[in-house]
């Protein structure tokens, strides 16, 4: 993706401001290295959360041991496993089906 305009954006609250520098930096990395980001979550005084397709880079996080399974369950679509790491100041989050 080219973006070849500037975007300026005036927001009143440090901690968004810092949140978006971290989930800039962050986004910056995991697309270098092959992830799919499908969302990213901003909450005023929280840690920024991308949220990624999984894929095989996600499955080597797993398997290498660098990701955590923090809820499974079963919903209308059948079984499910989130699995998150963290990436600088953001938790990079996927769900697996």
């Amino acid at each position: 993706m080219n973006m070849s305009q500037n975007l300026t954006v005036n927001i009143n609250s440090m901690s968004i401001q810092m949140a978006l520098g971290s989930a800039s930096h962050a986004l910056t990395s995991v697309t270098a290295i092959g992830f799919t980001v499908i969302r990213i979550d901003i909450v005023q005084h929280s840690r920024p959360t991308l949220v990624v397709q999984a894929d095989s880079n996600t499955e080597q996080l797993v398997k290498g041991g660098k990701a955590v399974l923090y809820c499974h369950g079963s919903d209308d679509n059948g079984p499910f496993k989130k699995y998150q790491c963290q990436m600088g100041n953001c938790r990079i989050v996927w769900e697996e089906r």
